[in-house]
């Protein structure tokens, strides 16, 4: 195995749906830098592979890992959460409207499918991401 810079630590990777797997085993390891929040006890490192949370400027896509803190499970608005919606993981925005609080993607196309807290699981908060387009939040 290659050795990286001291600063760096190997982090297990998982596909969205490990986050609920008890069994779920990392989908590839990568070398990135420690961050504020981190605690091995809570932390997750998650693949994006949809496009449900692009949209001009800041945001995710596929290929980036997000950090989720799953003992963070408080909403907040305008956060982002890992939820369980219809058995499936999912990276939404927590959001207030007019009508209520809900979940949301970014995307413009799927921006107007808002779900209902009462109807998700949430499993954590994203504090992290690194892109390729733009690593924020360290």
């Amino acid at each position: 195995m290659q050795q990286m810079h001291t600063e760096y630590q190997q982090q297990p990777v998982y596909k969205l749906n490990g986050l609920i797997q008890d069994d779920a085993t990392p989908f590839e390891y990568a070398w990135l830098p420690p961050g504020r929040g981190d605690d091995p006890k809570f932390t997750k490192a998650l693949l994006i592979e949809d496009t449900d949370m692009e949209r001009m400027g800041r945001s995710l896509h596929p290929d980036d890992i997000v950090f989720v803190r799953t003992d963070k499970t408080t909403p907040v608005p305008d956060a982002l959460y890992a939820i369980v919606h219809e058995s499936k993981v999912m990276i939404r925005r927590y959001v207030e409207t007019p009508i209520g609080a809900a979940f949301t993607a970014d995307n413009p196309a799927l921006s107007g499918q808002l779900i209902s807290p009462s109807k998700v699981t949430i499993v954590g908060h994203v504090y992290r991401v690194f892109s390729d387009f733009n690593n924020y939040g360290n």
